[in-house]
């Protein structure tokens, strides 16, 4: 079970753009390291506690895959807490492949990911006045 669970938080599906807030909105700024660069796009998703290891999150965006070290922008966030997903989509599907013995694309969680993935270690906390900031390391599959 907890094999599968593990997995589970990398089985996300991804789609582009991002659900904008009318009234307070903040930037988030993600930085993700260990990108093997030169194919496919990196998708991006802010995902609430009730989305946490779902299928998509409430705001997404994907970008190049272009370099080691990529940094991008979600913007229109509203103030709260969100755990950020990233997918390496290498072969350019839009989804996140995992096959039998687990993932087959890069995926990794902002903040403590380490072992079983639990919101409260991955989290990050939103708000409308703050430099909004989260680091994720790809973790590629061998």
């Amino acid at each position: 079970m907890k094999r599968s669970l593990f997995y589970a938080a990398a089985a996300i599906a991804f789609t582009a753009g991002s659900a904008a807030s009318a009234a307070k909105a903040a930037e988030v700024t993600v930085t993700i390291s260990g990108i093997q660069p030169g194919v496919g796009d990196i998708l991006i998703a802010l995902q609430t506690e009730d989305e946490f290891l779902g299928q998509a999150g409430t705001y997404s965006l994907i970008v190049p895959a272009d370099a080691e070290t990529v940094s991008a922008v979600v913007e229109g966030v509203a103030p709260g807490s969100y755990a950020v997903a990233v997918v390496h989509d290498q072969n350019g599907d839009g989804t996140f492949e995992v096959g039998e013995h687990g993932p087959s694309e890069a995926w990794g969680l902002s903040g403590d990911s380490l072992g079983e993935p639990v919101f409260e270690n991955v989290k990050v906390d939103v708000n409308e006045d703050a430099e909004n900031a989260a680091s994720v390391v790809l973790s590629y599959p061998m």
